[in-house]
């Protein structure tokens, strides 16, 4: 039972808000409303930006037809998912910079030696990674037409040792 497996949860991590939400959640569809506003309390104390305690609170007041306390509640609730949703965003945005950066450098590589077929191996990667399969195969195909094989890594490794520095071999290091 979901109230049991919360309850178990919160014994392990009293800590977490989104034990406490969960059983609070849990008990208001048991229609255990003291049980469920407490647990919403509780999360609401752990995380005063809990958007999902509010949340819940809030239809527990509706519920019980506490329209005021609900509507301040759903206004926090909103106030608070808007925020997660802009560090989500941020989240993203920050993702897509490390990707263009990467991409670039590989790009970069291939500019500098037109055969590095790690470089292109390692951008087909990188657009595979990234759901680009349409722009992975070429970069896939140029790095085989290149040889690419098993011993890539022993090849790089010995270009190195050679002393050749190049882009390609920048991009090993990471």
């Amino acid at each position: 039972m979901a109230e049991t497996d919360f309850g178990n949860a919160i014994d392990i991590d009293p800590n977490n808000p989104e034990y406490h939400a969960n059983l609070g959640l849990a008990y208001y569809k048991l229609e255990k409303y003291d049980e469920a506003k407490s647990e919403f309390d509780s999360a609401i104390r752990l995380d005063g930006s809990y958007a999902r305690a509010y949340d819940g609170r809030a239809n527990l007041y509706k519920t019980q037809g506490q329209t005021a306390d609900a509507v301040k509640d759903f206004v926090n609730a909103g106030k608070f998912y808007n925020r997660q949703a802009v560090a989500s965003n941020n989240d993203i945005k920050k993702q897509d910079d490390l990707y263009n950066s990467a991409r670039d450098m590989f790009k970069a590589a291939i500019a500098s030696d037109k055969n590095c077929a790690e470089a292109y191996y390692r951008l087909g990667l990188l657009e595979t990674n990234n759901s680009n399969y349409r722009e992975s195969l070429p970069n896939y195909d140029k790095a085989l037409d290149l040889k690419i094989s098993d011993n890539l890594l022993e090849t790089i490794l010995m270009r190195r040792a050679a002393g050749q520095i190049t882009n390609c071999n920048i991009i090993t290091t990471q």
